[in-house]
């Protein structure tokens, strides 16, 4: 696998929507210059290890979660969480 293939597994794109936060805000929160996030987020280099662990706090997630699942049919954490989240208020409309 490419470099620029193994960094198309981080889900930047899709936790920054998740969390409401612009490319700018990150940006600036992890104090990343342009280049160097635009590069990450476009997935054509990994981000350093210190540089992982501050945009995963940035964006306040666990560093796993900061990954596209690896293995075929596996589900995420907030994948499970969500669908929580769904049956709970599903059970309450049902009035159980």
């Amino acid at each position: 696998m490419e470099k620029h293939e193994k960094a198309k597994v981080l889900r930047l794109k899709e936790l920054m929507k998740e969390k409401g936060i612009s490319r700018t805000e990150l940006k600036d929160r992890v104090g990343l210059t342009e280049t160097t996030f635009s590069n990450i987020n476009s997935g054509l280099h990994l981000p350093s290890i210190e540089n992982l662990l501050l945009i995963a706090e940035a964006l306040e997630v666990d560093i796993r979660e900061m990954f596209n699942p690896t293995k075929a049919n596996s589900v995420t954490e907030l994948e499970v969480t969500k669908a929580k989240e769904l049956l709970s208020e599903a059970l309450k409309l049902l009035g159980a």
